[in-house]
């Protein structure tokens, strides 16, 4: 089992959560602990069960400040198996010098986005470096 301990924000304020990960039959358990908030979810990748419980975390207005939940971070279908995923620049095609890992902290809270923001960012992006 690994554990993440990761800073949240709910709109006003800050505080400590931890995610706590454990891999096995070829799935990813996380389990997120703050506060009164118990939140388990489950997937085939680490990324995609983030994503899950962000959604769940999103109509509480609790956002995670970790690099998963960057607007300017996705990973590609190469890295998304694993725990990284690429820092995405605008015009630029990810590279190995961009990857980082999706539960590392992040102190930036104005670069945390929604999962719909990231979404859209990302399809901005891929239009950008791959149809211009």
């Amino acid at each position: 089992m690994r554990k993440y301990s990761l800073k949240c924000h709910n709109g006003s304020n800050y505080f400590d959560s931890v995610i706590s990960m454990v891999a096995s039959h070829g799935r990813v358990e996380l389990t997120f602990d703050a506060e009164s908030i118990h939140i388990v979810v489950e997937d085939y990748y680490p990324f995609l069960a983030l994503t899950q419980l962000r959604l769940q975390l999103e109509p509480m207005g609790i956002k995670i400040l970790c690099n998963g939940s960057r607007l300017d971070v996705y990973p590609s279908s190469a890295v998304i198996i694993g725990f990284k995923a690429y820092r995405l620049e605008k015009g630029m095609i990810g590279s190995k010098d961009n990857l980082c890992y999706i539960f590392d902290p992040t102190e930036d809270l104005s670069k945390i986005a929604t999962v719909a923001e990231q979404w859209d960012y990302w399809i901005k992006w891929r239009q950008d470096v791959f149809y211009h």
